[in-house]
């Protein structure tokens, strides 16, 4: 039984998180909600994909979050001095590339 509550604890739990939640406020399952919620955490979903692979493979590298910080602070800042997009794209993608 221990081994069943360590493995399934946390999906039951956000299961009923879910479910309060939605008992509070109906418009919490949406699909305009939804929608949102995916659109806010598809990058972070990305990286961490990418994460769960290197870990899983014995590598650890924690860098990836300030590299990520890094290249966006660095294209915002070519943007807010009056650059055009592209310019501010490729800044980013020259600053992670940089850093490895």
């Amino acid at each position: 039984m221990s081994d069943w509550i360590k493995r399934f604890l946390p999906f039951v739990s956000l299961i009923a998180l879910c479910v309060l939640i939605a008992a509070l406020e109906p418009k919490f399952l949406s699909p305009g909600n939804l929608a949102s919620v995916a659109r806010q955490t598809a990058v972070i979903t990305i990286i961490a994909m990418g994460m769960t692979i290197v870990m899983v493979s014995g590598g650890i590298d924690l860098s990836v979050g300030s590299m990520m910080a890094l290249a966006g602070v660095t294209g915002a800042f070519a943007m807010a001095s009056g650059a055009p997009v592209i310019v501010g794209i490729v800044a980013s993608i020259a600053a992670g590339a940089a850093c490895g």
